[in-house]
C-alpha cells in the first residue's frame, strides 16, 4: 500500500515537471502580461538583488510602450521571474512577483536606452 502511495505520488510530480513549462505563460496572471522570451532581451547586470535587462526586440519594445502596468513574465536558467510596477514614488512592494519594475504615475514603463532595471525581492523564488 505505501509502495502504490509513493508511486502516484511521484507519477504526479513527474506529470507536473513535464507540463511546468507549458503552464508557465498561463501562470502568469493577467492578459496584459508581457511574455518575454529569451532572444527578447540581453542581461546586462544580475546579482542578488538587481536585474538589469536590455530589450532587443523592437516589436517587444513597442508593446511595453503600449501597455500599461504590465506584468513581465519570463526565464533566465530555468529561474521564473514575475516582474509588476512599482511607482517609483511607493515605498511598498507589489504581491504575487518576485521582481519589480519602475513606472510612473500613468502606469508607464520607466526604460532608459531600452533598458528595463528590475529589482528583486528576496524570499519569493518560486
Amino acid at each position: 500500500m505505501a509502495q502504490l502511495k509513493v508511486s502516484i505520488l511521484l507519477i504526479v510530480v513527474i506529470i507536473t515537471l513535464n507540463n511546468s513549462s507549458i503552464m508557465a505563460q498561463n501562470s502568469c496572471f493577467k492578459q496584459d502580461t508581457i511574455f518575454l522570451e529569451y532572444s527578447d532581451f540581453k542581461i546586462l547586470a544580475n546579482d542578488t538583488f538587481h536585474l538589469d535587462i536590455e530589450i532587443t526586440q523592437v516589436k517587444k519594445i513597442k508593446e511595453i510602450i503600449k501597455e500599461k502596468n504590465p506584468i513581465f513574465c519570463f526565464y533566465i536558467q530555468e529561474q521564473k521571474y514575475i516582474a509588476k510596477g512599482n511607482d517609483i514614488l511607493q515605498s511598498s512592494v507589489p504581491e504575487n512577483c518576485n521582481c519589480f519594475y519602475p513606472i510612473d504615475n500613468e502606469g508607464n514603463v520607466i526604460l532608459f536606452k531600452n533598458k528595463l532595471s528590475l529589482i528583486k525581492i528576496e524570499g519569493n523564488t518560486w
